[in-house]
């Protein structure tokens, strides 16, 4: 072998037996970014008088690649081999080159060969298999996404399935990939129990997550249940053709042997599976593992309020598959934090006589669906007596401790807010008898009740979307007020009803009544002992007969232990 010392290099042999190389001066291939690569090229001269072939070169790193890695040079010939290097990470790298061939003296030329990666790989974040579910002889679709797809221009995506339950049908691109004008080719027998889509554009996506191809396998008739992988292998491109650095997640196909969402086994995926859903999440029963299975048809590993809400939506003819079926799943819907206002605890009213009966309205904003909630009280000061909700949302609850109430609700649609309504009622006293009336409960600790005093209702717990996914956490905090006032009434002047909203900063006697000019008593609206709280007590513009009163002036007047206010109201006919 000789060498010129620069540019390319030459193996020669003078005769197809004797090789004696020194391949000292083709160590550095060079220097190259991350994802990037350099080349250089050798030749191969024969000098010898007989047919020189190289059966294989090898790489102990695959980092340096070497094309073609073998071939036959006629005697007085030559054929030039590149070396490339592509580094995956910075850093000098070294790999041995090692050359087999027929010459009997020097059957076996090893070299030694460096270059430098620079910088760092660009990245395309994790690819993944999706997890689906379905029945035998049913179809499903896998979707293979990718979190973050700014720059990829191309590649190729491998799935490894189980032939014996899966036959692949096709291979689609997403919206994501041919908007960027990306072309995807299908091999769907690219080898035994293997599908391999190949991606190909001229410039990289501009931003953006979510699926990039769609794969679609039919389930064997005779698919017996249980979850079968799926292996994924991924080398994503950008427009130069450098590698997108990428960690992959498998996926799986679940096949159930029962319906998807028919939780009590009747067939039929309907409200009543909804119904048994939320049982289970409230904690009223427990679903058997595969009655849990069955109901998790968002796939997220816990069968809740959101598998209600989708249970529910289908049976109403809103969506026809479910998430683990193959459908979309929004990106934006997946678990993470939301406006703690999605759904809050209103002001408390008063409905009963003479004013024992309480009820909190518990608000859902627009855009939730329903959600798995937990209501803490002050057992010792009020009792809970319900909790309901309008015919369009499915309220289950489970009052376990005293002063604990589990909720899980769910309703088909997230336009617009809706109320359920929390009855309480109040205790004589919230106080043991060796403390005297008044005295403020314990702080709870939590940090919303007031200072040394604990919250009157407390709100924690998830939310769900349409989707099915949870929106995030919600808390809300029905708090004591910090002193005793009566509002001016609202409306005012008023026909023919106002709402006289006041605040007990302590429990008490309490008398809220109204009065004409003449200082005689029209209405007895609240007589008796209540916990502190803020109020709300409609007047009707009635006597405590029921009878219609004139227009006119009224006083509203509340008083509790020393404590003595009075608005005035207008009633106009």
């Amino acid at each position: 072998m000789n060498s010129d010392g620069t540019g390319q290099k030459s193996l020669t042999s003078e005769t197809s037996t004797e090789w004696a190389p020194n391949w000292a001066s083709f160590r550095r291939i060079g220097s190259a970014s991350v994802g990037a690569s350099a080349s250089r090229t050798m030749t191969v001269q024969n000098r010898g008088s007989s047919t020189l072939t190289v059966s294989n070169i090898t790489s102990s790193d695959g980092q340096f690649t070497v094309s073609p890695t073998s071939l036959s040079v006629a005697a007085g010939a030559s054929q030039n081999v590149a070396v490339t290097f592509r580094p995956t990470s910075s850093g000098t790298k070294y790999a041995t080159l090692a050359i087999l061939s027929n010459d009997s003296d020097a059957g076996t030329i090893k070299l030694i060969v460096n270059g430098t990666g620079t910088g760092t790989q660009p990245s395309s974040g994790t690819v993944s298999a999706g997890k689906v579910t379905g029945s035998p002889g049913g179809t499903v679709v896998v979707p293979i996404s990718v979190d973050n797809a700014k720059g990829i221009a191309g590649g190729s995506l491998t799935l490894s399935y189980d032939a014996n339950v899966l036959t692949p049908k096709k291979i689609e691109g997403s919206k994501l990939v041919t908007d960027a004008g990306i072309t995807v080719t299908s091999n769907l027998n690219f080898a035994p129990g293997q599908v391999r889509a190949s991606l190909a554009g001229t410039t990289g996506i501009a931003s953006g997550s979510g699926a990039l191809v769609n794969v679609s396998f039919d389930i064997k008739s005779n698919a017996a249940a249980g979850a079968y992988p799926l292996t994924l292998q991924a080398t994503l491109r950008d427009e130069s053709a450098n590698t997108l650095s990428s960690t992959t997640v498998a996926g799986a196909v679940t096949v159930s042997v029962g319906i998807l969402g028919d939780v009590n086994g009747d067939k039929v995926c309907d409200s009543g599976d909804a119904i048994l859903v939320l049982r289970h999440d409230a904690g009223l029963i427990t679903l058997n593992a595969s009655q849990k299975d069955l109901g998790d048809v968002n796939g997220d590993g816990v069968t809740d309020a959101g598998d209600a809400i989708l249970i529910l939506r289908k049976d109403a003819g809103l969506i026809s598959k479910f998430p683990r079926e193959g459908s979309a799943k929004s990106v934006t819907g997946r678990p993470g934090a939301t406006d703690r206002a999605s759904v809050r605890l209103g002001e408390m009213r008063v409905t009963g006589s003479p004013g024992s009966s309480l009820e909190v309205p518990l608000i859902l904003e627009s855009g939730v669906s329903g959600g798995t909630l937990m209501l803490t009280y002050d057992a010792s000061a009020y009792g809970l007596t319900g909790v309901k909700g309008p015919e369009e949302v499915l309220v289950v609850t489970n009052p376990g401790r005293p002063g604990e109430v589990r909720v899980s609700l769910a309703r088909t649609d997230a336009t617009g807010s809706v109320v359920v309504w929390i009855a309480l009622t109040q205790a004589r006293s919230p106080h043991p008898a060796s403390l005297p009336l008044g005295t403020p409960l314990p702080y709870n600790g939590r940090g919303d009740g007031g200072e040394g005093l604990s919250p009157i209702l407390r709100m924690t717990g998830q939310v769900f979307g349409i989707d099915g996914w949870s929106l995030g956490t919600v808390e809300s905090v029905l708090d004591r007020p910090q002193s005793t006032f009566l509002n001016a009434a609202y409306p005012n002047p008023f026909n023919p009803a106002t709402t006289l909203r006041y605040s007990l900063s302590e429990a008490g006697e309490v008398r809220l009544t109204v009065y004409n000019l003449s200082g005689q008593v029209v209405r007895h609206l609240v007589s008796g002992w209540q916990a502190a709280g803020p109020y709300a007590v409609v007047w009707d513009g009635k006597d405590d007969m029921g009878r219609g009163v004139a227009s006119g002036v009224y006083i509203g007047r509340l008083e509790t232990g020393a404590f003595a206010q009075a608005q005035r109201m207008v009633l106009v006919k």
